[in-house]
């Protein structure tokens, strides 16, 4: 089993310490700075490390609130026909609110393409699927910058903006580890900001409601 070293377990018990938490813009392959690599050996070539207990911890940034204390995520394993897909959601509930916002489509698999990325066919069908889930879309991977791909009846768009562009983990300016960037636009919604550390986690998400960061995460 692979399990963070001590100063990543740190960022998760200690989340609200001050730091860097922002990603380097353009993107700084092959410069100078020190760039952390991924914390295990990649052994696989899927965006996203699905598998049940599979779990990453997460802290929400709500706008113009305070951050959230960190929540766990596990990856759920459900079975469409002959579909596998993991439930694994990131969510919060904004100021104002009764239902939590989902940072994602909540349903995932990994094939050839790259992440999909699914919802329900029936709302809040995540125990056992009764209806086909519906396909929102795919972050590609691999990726190649400037990759420009569109979904869902031609409503949502991905594009990769960066490919290694150093992200620094939450709360540890020190830790830059190198993301691949992707935003997804949707038709009368402001764009969601994927940087993923490829084989490891979705490591910042910026949505119209807050940013999610990633600040530790357990891969057997």
């Amino acid at each position: 089993m692979r399990m963070l070293p001590p100063i990543l377990l740190f960022a998760m018990l200690f989340p609200l310490l001050s730091g860097c938490d922002f990603p380097s813009d353009p993107p700084l392959r092959g410069a100078d700075d020190d760039v952390n690599p991924p914390p295990d050996p990649v052994q696989h070539g899927d965006l996203l490390p699905l598998k049940p207990r599979h779990r990453w911890i997460y802290v929400a940034d709500p706008y113009f609130r305070p951050s959230l204390n960190p929540e766990s995520a596990v990856a759920r394993e459900l079975v469409y026909e002959a579909d596998t897909f993991y439930y694994l959601p990131y969510a919060f509930i904004p100021t104002g609110e009764d239902a939590p916002v989902a940072a994602f489509p909540p349903l995932l698999r990994n094939d050839s393409t790259g992440l999909q990325f699914y919802d329900p066919g029936v709302p809040g069908d995540t125990l056992r699927l009764r209806t086909k889930p519906v396909h929102r879309f795919t972050l590609p991977h691999p990726a190649r910058l400037g990759t420009n791909m569109v979904f869902a009846d031609q409503t949502v768009r991905v594009q990769v903006t960066a490919v290694d562009t150093l992200v620094s983990m939450r709360s540890f300016s020190s830790i830059l580890l190198p993301c691949t960037r992707y935003q997804v636009t949707g038709r009368g919604r402001s764009p969601t900001t994927f940087y993923v550390l490829p084989g490891i986690c979705l490591l910042r998400i910026e949505t119209e409601y807050g940013v999610y960061h990633t600040i530790s995460w357990y891969l057997s």
